[in-house]
């Protein structure tokens, strides 16, 4: 099985099934949020499956657009990692993906957890930085696409 966005489906082939499916925010702050009480931060993902003997193909990409892929794993960063939203491409069976806001921060993402891979993509060049203890990146807000726990960020 291979979990996307809803967005990001280029073709498939004859075999393969999706199931559409709403992530949410955990609790109260999801019922406020699906019922778009506090911000629009709603967000899909579709699970792909293949029936068939042999194999299928599910083509996945930016539609059109140029785009950078990374593909990471989430036990290298402790099994959570938080994205922009629309920056997931796919992910593995086992990787949970719920909504997290960050109040005063006014910045909602998702949370990714569990084990396996994660793909994330980003509009032309993606740089990864490893920061050392204390120290600081700033960079335009709509250029961030993913970040480890422990990252504090402000506008």
């Amino acid at each position: 099985m291979l979990r996307t966005q809803s967005d990001t489906l280029e073709r498939a082939s004859a075999g393969i099934n999706a199931k559409t499916r709403k992530i949410r925010a955990p609790g109260a702050l999801g019922l406020l949020l699906d019922c778009g009480l506090l911000l629009d931060c709603r967000s899909n993902v579709v699970d792909y499956t293949y029936v068939g003997k042999k194999e299928g193909t599910v083509t996945l990409g930016e539609h059109g657009l140029p785009s950078k892929i990374v593909r990471l794993n989430l036990s290298d960063y402790g099994d959570r990692f938080f994205c922009e939203r629309g920056r997931i491409l796919g992910t593995s069976e086992s990787v949970s993906i719920t909504l997290k806001v960050f109040w005063g921060k006014d910045l909602t993402v998702h949370e990714l957890t569990g084990e396996g891979d994660i793909f994330l993509r980003g509009g032309g060049k993606v740089k990864q930085k490893e920061l050392n203890d204390g120290e600081k990146l700033c960079i335009p807000e709509e250029k961030l696409v993913a970040f480890s726990e422990g990252i504090d960020f402000r506008k």
